[in-house]
């Protein structure tokens, strides 16, 4: 009789402990929603979620001349479309924003800065994003 008092402990402890981690690992995939951003808590700004063109110019305006493919498509949600390709997801911290492709972050993450409706990416090529001018419609 004791043995079986033993074995449904055990099954009761695996069982909390299986909702246990599935618990952690379901609330650490949560995505913040879009925010005010800028203070490293992981919000992302809603000034950042647009449609991103190449700004050939460098002046904030995408023409009809130009090149009309977007770049990025930065969503609230934390997901990100790159030249109209899904698969990719992005995380700001700050005003660093870091690539992930395939649940593997960037090497590096690349700083942005908005102006009115230009968007200025500086730093390295390892971060998966190009650096430049985009400006949104």
């Amino acid at each position: 009789m004791k043995r079986n008092i033993f074995t449904k402990s055990l099954v009761l402890l695996l069982r909390i402990i299986t909702i246990v981690a599935l618990t952690g690992f379901s609330l650490a995939g949560c995505k913040t929603d879009a925010g005010d951003g800028g203070d490293g808590g992981g919000d992302i700004p809603s000034e950042l979620v647009a449609i991103w063109y190449f700004d050939f110019n460098g002046n904030g305006v995408v023409d009809e001349g130009e090149d009309i493919t977007p770049a990025y498509e930065f969503k609230a949600d934390g997901t990100l479309l790159v030249a109209g390709v899904s698969g990719y997801s992005f995380t700001v911290n700050g005003d660093k924003i870091t690539l992930v492709a395939a649940g593997v972050a960037a090497a590096d993450s690349i700083t942005f800065k908005i102006e009115g409706k230009k968007l200025t990416l500086n730093g390295s090529q390892a971060s998966g994003f190009v650096a430049g001018n985009y400006a949104k419609k």
